[in-house]
């Protein structure tokens, strides 16, 4: 699969590069900007429907999702 197919197959376009280069975080997170997911999340913690911080917050648990999927111990 190329990298255009793996875009393809991801709202974010996992494993993309950008005019040759690794992809930057900044890029990342354009993608999801331009995919309408921080949008759609932003609307939730707006509603008081998700909490961003604290036990239970989406930040936490984002960065636990990361920790726990990384290659590196």
């Amino acid at each position: 699969m190329s990298v255009v197919d793996d875009q393809d197959a991801h709202p974010l376009g996992a494993g993309a590069q950008v005019g040759g280069e690794p992809e930057t975080a900044r890029d990342a997170v354009n993608r999801m900007i331009d995919a309408g997911l921080l949008d759609g999340l932003m609307s939730k913690v707006d509603a008081g429907e998700l909490a961003l911080t604290g036990d239970g917050g989406f930040l936490p648990e984002m960065i636990k999702a990361v920790l726990e999927r990384s290659d590196t111990p």
